[in-house]
């Protein structure tokens, strides 16, 4: 890649955009995935998804261990493998809050677990 970046040729200005592309995508995933509770209501976001959760639909939340059952795309707004299931009627979403404890408290629930 820095050799690339180094000749001048057609071929830097694709390197420099890989590079930027490899260094700005982490960081966007980690910085555009919000959880938002306002209103009576959970807005889960990350990238171009997002998720809106009336707080009263929610009929459980609990930890989701490593080696449950695989997760849909769609479900999945986790960033950790350390997952929390949040159920509401059918469906489900996945999210990995930093504080646990404090998401619960902002849910109004306690751990299903």
């Amino acid at each position: 890649m820095i050799l690339l970046l180094m000749t001048s040729s057609r071929h830097s200005a694709i390197a420099t955009a890989v590079l930027i592309l490899a260094v700005a995508m982490p960081v966007w995933l980690l910085a555009g995935t919000t959880y938002r509770i306002r209103n009576g209501t959970l807005t889960v976001s990350k990238l171009f998804r997002r998720e809106r959760i009336d707080l009263a639909d929610i009929t459980a939340v609990k930890p989701w261990p490593r080696w449950s059952h695989p997760i849909e795309y769609g479900e999945d707004f986790a960033l950790s493998g350390k997952r929390m299931l949040i159920r509401c009627g059918e469906s489900r979403i996945f999210v990995s809050p930093r504080d646990e404890a404090n998401f619960l408290v902002a849910l109004g629930r306690e751990s299903d677990a």
